[in-house]
């Protein structure tokens, strides 16, 4: 929040540090991934970038409207949510069930909010999503 005044694109190195991170471990899962099989890491890939490569985006970019710091703040809540969510089922499931290892228990969260996501982010951006 410190960053939404900024008209400039972001120079500092901590704020860069940990999206650049996300995606080099993303990338370094992807590699695991393929070189043993493990096809859960895989599934993992397209949610590494689809966090990372925009955060890196929008930081090293000039900010496009006065609210842009909103959308990407509330964005990253609902992929925290994602996180939690994703825990929380891993661990109940697999202790109702007495397996977690399915992959749609794994991403059942990522497929029913990211779309949300992007709806949302779709709205505010044209200007709709702040009340009228």
């Amino acid at each position: 929040l410190k960053q939404k005044q900024r008209k400039t694109p972001h120079e500092g190195r901590w704020d860069l540090a940990v999206p650049a991170l996300l995606l080099v471990s993303t990338l370094a899962l992807a590699g695991y991934g393929l070189s043993t099989g493990f096809k859960l890491a895989l599934y993992f890939v397209p949610v590494g970038l689809l966090v990372s490569v925009p955060q890196l985006r929008v930081l090293r970019s000039a900010p496009v409207s006065k609210t842009w710091w909103l959308v990407e703040h509330l964005s990253a809540m609902l992929v925290s949510c994602i996180a939690t969510l994703t825990a929380f089922l891993v661990v109940n499931v697999g202790r109702l069930t007495g397996s977690s290892g399915s992959p749609l228990v794994w991403l059942a969260p990522t497929f029913v909010i990211v779309p949300l996501i992007i709806y949302w982010q779709r709205l505010f951006k044209a200007g709709r999503g702040r009340g009228r």
